[in-house]
This record gives C-alpha cells, sequence and structure tokens, in this order.
C-alpha cells in the first residue's frame, strides 16, 4: 500500500540502507518516475498510487510501461492459493519472515496471513531471522538471529521454531 515515492524510506532501511543511502534512492526513485511518467504512455500520476512502491518500484514500473493493475499482491497471492481454505481447516498457523519490522503487517505476506489467521479466530505466531526495534507487538514471536545470521543459520531457525512451540 505504499506510494513509490515512499518506497525508499519505507523498505530501504529494511535493507540495510543508512539514512544516506536512503536519500539516494529517494533521489533516484524520484528521477526514474520524472522520466517514466513523461516518456510513458501509462505514467502519468502512477507514482501516488497505493502500492506502487512494492518491490523497489517494480508495480510502478509495470503499470507506467504495460498498463499493469496494482494491486496488493500479498492478498491476491492468499486468493490464488487458497489460504482462506487451508486455514478452514487449521488449528494454528506459523509463518516466517527474514526481519519483522513495523512493515511487516503492512501488505507483506506475514501480516495477511497473521490477518486471516485471527478473523478465523486462529492462533498465530512467527519465526522471523531478526526483529528491528520498531517491530510490532506479535502474538508469538520467536527470533532466530538476532545478531544477524551466524555459522548454523539452520540451527538457529530450527531452536527458534522449538522455542515457538513452547510457547503453546
Amino acid at each position: 500500500d505504499i506510494p513509490l515515492d515512499a518506497a525508499a524510506a519505507m523498505f530501504g532501511p529494511q535493507k540495510g540502507a543508512d539514512a544516506e543511502a536512503v536519500a539516494d534512492l529517494d533521489r533516484s526513485i524520484r528521477r526514474w518516475a520524472d522520466v517514466a511518467e513523461r516518456d510513458l504512455a501509462g505514467g502519468a500520476g502512477v507514482r501516488a498510487t497505493a502500492g506502487a512502491g512494492a518491490a523497489g518500484g517494480l508495480a510502478f514500473g509495470l503499470a507506467c510501461g504495460i498498463g499493469a493493475h496494482i494491486s496488493a499482491g500479498a492478498a491476491a497471492v492468499a486468493e490464488l492459493v487458497g489460504l482462506d481454505a487451508a486455514l478452514a481447516t487449521a488449528d494454528a498457523v506459523v509463518t516466517g519472515e527474514g526481519q519483522i519490522d513495523a512493515t511487516s503487517l503492512h501488505g507483506k505476506v506475514v501480516g495477511e496471513i497473521r490477518d486471516r489467521a485471527m478473523a478465523g479466530g486462529l492462533a498465530f505466531g512467527a519465526v522471523v531471522g531478526r526483529a528491528a526495534t520498531d517491530a510490532p507487538e506479535v502474538e508469538r514471536l520467536a527470533v532466530a538471529s538476532p545478531n544477524g545470521p551466524g555459522a548454523d543459520p539452520f540451527g538457529a531457525v530450527a531452536a527458534a521454531a522449538r522455542r515457538l512451540a513452547d510457547q503453546w
């Protein structure tokens, strides 16, 4: 649901960009958007569309370049794979995320799964690689590698999954 002009500030830090890199990314994205809006038939006004900033601006590029329709990706995939039908037979839901942060519950897979699980009255949990300082409250959460991947990332995830199971 993020417009293109907000993408660098919202997602850059999650990918490791510091303030200087975010500023550089933002300038580059705005320049790219200026050119696309000027030169591509479908470009006018697309940068402000909710979701145009998804996937590093790929949604914006596809909308401008080939007239693609921008829609919420996580919700669309959930529908395509029949997530609601699968949840109807579940007792609990566990998902994963590389890093949970302020953006994780807004239009991303982990948030979509959580929302649908909670709507169905299901217990929800997540195993994550890291939890940022701005991470949202999640009902059950196990962090695998708070300081980044160590020597045994698979072992760290397995241990986090065991800790999550112990929370039930």
